[in-house]
């Protein structure tokens, strides 16, 4: 069965976390992927897997995997591919400006 829709990591950044990530972890985050790339990108944009930052000027949307740490995958939709530039672990209850920023400047070396 081919998949709706693809994630792609857009950014050698999230490519040298995920490289450093451990393999449970790992598995877990795959496994996120793996379903939304099955059901689809807009059925996971109904359900609320996959949410829009709102407030911004720009389209930034967020995938959240939940292990013992709370990864927090953020990036942009094109069609059926949700393009990840750029990844971390929130580990406070306080904003994510900063982390917000960088994916909007990685965004617009996209484009």
């Amino acid at each position: 069965m081919q998949s709706e829709s693809e994630i792609d990591c857009k950014d050698k950044h999230v490519t040298k976390f995920l490289d450093k990530t451990n393999s449970k972890d790992l598995i877990n985050i795959y496994k996120t992927f793996k379903a939304i790339e099955n059901l689809g990108i807009k059925h996971h944009l109904r359900t609320q897997d996959i949410k829009k930052i709102k407030g911004l000027k720009v389209d930034l949307y967020e995938i959240r995997v939940k292990t013992p740490l709370e990864y927090r995958f953020l990036g942009s939709i094109k069609g059926n591919v949700f393009a990840i530039v750029h990844v971390f672990v929130k580990k406070t209850r306080k904003g994510i400006k900063k982390e917000i920023d960088l994916a909007i400047k990685r965004l617009k070396n996209l484009n």
